[in-house]
Parts: structure tokens; C-alpha cells; sequence
């Protein structure tokens, strides 16, 4: 009998640890629209802004993100009551809707473009196009995470970016939005928006560590498959993603994680084959708007400037 209870014992220990290691999954997250409270941002703002922070937090790999189609079947007073005070009627109700853990809620409260100068103009076709000049850009965003089953507001921060570039000053950039779809007029509005989103994901990891994703393990780590660490310079945070998003493509590739500082592209691939292997499929493959020049190869590092 003490055999027999020992055994059922150690069979009750290995299902605990089962059922732990089950319920060790990503968190939940669902990202809403920012909310646009100035009046020099578009409403459209609110819709990048939150698609900018939903690519940064799936490039982590750290959390399951709700679709967006999910979020767009409730109803607009809910979404809207979500960027002011939430209540917590609110937020549990808006969490059994989605099925998230945290909501993730973002505000503008600061959309700011100046320009100087704009000595060098000149006249195309009748219209004037203004001069180049200095921009300076300021950018003001608070990020609340809240717990979906409580409505509770875990945290609150704000985020202030402030950014200067040279560019064109163009009454056309206003309406056409040469930079930006018409959401922004220069190079330093889109530095500011992907450096604030790079905190917001900082201030969320904080709040939600997530999974490590240790539990995902690459089909093909088993059958020789090679964690080549890959340096891309010469990158901007949005074209970076785009970069990523391309390497994945790339034949005999598995999996890609990435991270981005200044102007930096730093890349995780498993790749099915050796690191020289990759270079030449790189190279062979077909990238639109990436021109690659590789400037060293080691057995497990590639590191690349890409031009332009």
C-alpha cells in the first residue's frame, strides 16, 4: 500500500508540474486606437499609432495580441470610454468581450511641428514648394495598461518625444503628406512616433514581463537548423520591421526575432543551413527597396549596411 501511494504521490507531482508548464502561456494583450485630444493631429493618428505599437509588441514574441478585427465589434462607447477614466464595470466587461488579460490605451496630447528657415525654394509647375529648412517635432502619448478583468488601470505613463531633422518645408508635405500619408509632414514627427512607441513597449514590458518564449521551439532545430545573429545598419524603426518582415520570406528560414536601437537592426534568425548559406540566399532573394552590402561573415554572424 505505501508502494502504491508513493506512485499515485509522484503521479500527482508530474501532473502539477504538467499543468504549470500548460498554463505558462504569452499574456493577452489587446491594443485600442489611440485616442487624438489636440487638434493638430488627424483621427487617423490614432489608427498608426496603435498598428506601430501592435508590430512592436509581436516582434517581441512575448505576447498574444487580440486581432483588431475583435476589438472593432464593440461597440464605440466602450472604445471611447476607454481612453478617459475607466471604471472598472468598464474594463471587465471589454475584457470578457475580447478575451485579453490587459488592455492597452493610448492618448495624444501633444502634435507639434515647427519649422525655420527655407532659404533654398523653388517652383514646379506653377506651385510653389517651399524651401528646406529645420523641423522640430514634439510628440506627448499616455499609455495606460489596464487589467481586463477589473477594469483596474495598472499603470499610467507619460511619454514625451521631442525630435529636429532638415527637410523640405512644403505647403504640398501638409496635404499630401510626403513623409507620412498625411499624418505628419517631416523626417523628425516619424523619429519621435517610433522612438515613443520603442518606451511604450519599454513600459509594458515593465508592467508585463511575458513569456521568454522558450516554449516555442523552431521546427527545425532539430534537423540542423542555425541561430545566425545578423547586424543591419543604416535602418529606421519602421523600415527595420519591414526588413524583418522580409528575411522571413527568405527560403529555409524558420523563425525571426528582432531589436532596434538608433540605427541599428540587431536579428535573431534560425535559418536551415550555415551562416554563408544564408548570405548567398540573401542575396539571391528578391527584396524591394533593400539593397544589401554585406560588410563581414562568421560562421554565426552576418553584419550588413543596407543602401539606398
Amino acid at each position: 500500500m505505501k508502494k502504491f501511494l508513493n506512485i499515485v504521490l509522484a503521479l500527482c507531482s508530474l501532473l502539477h508540474f504538467s499543468l504549470q508548464a500548460q498554463t505558462k502561456a504569452k499574456p493577452r494583450l489587446a491594443v485600442v486606437d489611440f485616442q487624438i485630444k489636440v487638434e493638430q493631429a488627424q483621427k487617423a493618428l490614432g489608427t498608426a499609432m496603435s498598428d506601430l505599437l501592435i508590430d512592436a509588441l509581436v516582434e517581441t514574441r512575448r505576447y498574444f495580441i487580440v486581432e483588431r478585427s475583435v476589438l472593432q465589434a464593440l461597440r464605440q462607447e466602450q472604445i471611447m470610454a476607454l481612453s478617459g477614466e475607466v471604471d472598472a464595470a468598464t474594463g471587465a466587461e471589454v475584457g470578457k468581450l475580447v478575451g485579453a488579460e490587459y488592455l492597452v490605451v493610448g492618448v495624444v496630447s501633444k502634435f507639434q511641428e515647427n519649422t525655420g528657415g527655407g532659404g533654398l525654394g523653388s517652383i514646379v509647375g506653377g506651385k510653389a514648394l517651399g524651401g528646406i529648412g529645420w523641423y522640430t517635432s514634439e510628440l506627448g502619448i499616455t499609455v495606460r495598461i489596464i487589467q481586463a478583468t477589473t477594469g483596474e488601470i495598472v499603470v499610467s505613463e507619460k511619454i514625451n518625444q521631442k525630435e529636429s531633422s532638415i527637410g523640405l518645408i512644403a505647403a504640398a508635405a501638409t496635404t499630401t503628406g510626403a513623409a507620412g500619408g498625411s499624418l505628419y509632414k517631416s523626417k523628425s514627427m516619424q523619429t519621435a512616433m517610433e522612438k515613443a512607441i520603442v518606451k511604450a513597449v519599454d513600459v509594458i514590458g515593465e508592467q508585463i514581463p511575458g513569456s521568454d518564449g522558450q516554449e516555442e521551439i523552431a521546427a527545425g532545430d532539430s534537423t540542423g537548423a542555425t541561430t545566425i545573429d545578423i547586424t543591419a545598419k543604416n535602418l529606421d524603426f519602421a523600415t527595420s520591421r519591414l526588413f524583418a518582415k522580409s528575411l522571413e520570406k527568405v527560403d529555409g528560414v524558420k523563425n525571426v526575432k528582432s531589436a532596434f536601437e538608433g540605427k541599428t537592426a540587431n536579428l535573431k534568425v534560425k535559418y536551415q543551413g550555415a551562416a554563408e548559406n544564408f548570405a548567398d540566399a540573401l542575396l539571391a532573394a528578391e527584396m524591394p527597396g533593400f539593397k544589401l552590402k554585406i560588410e563581414s561573415l562568421a560562421p554565426k554572424k552576418i553584419v550588413m549596411k543596407i543602401e539606398k
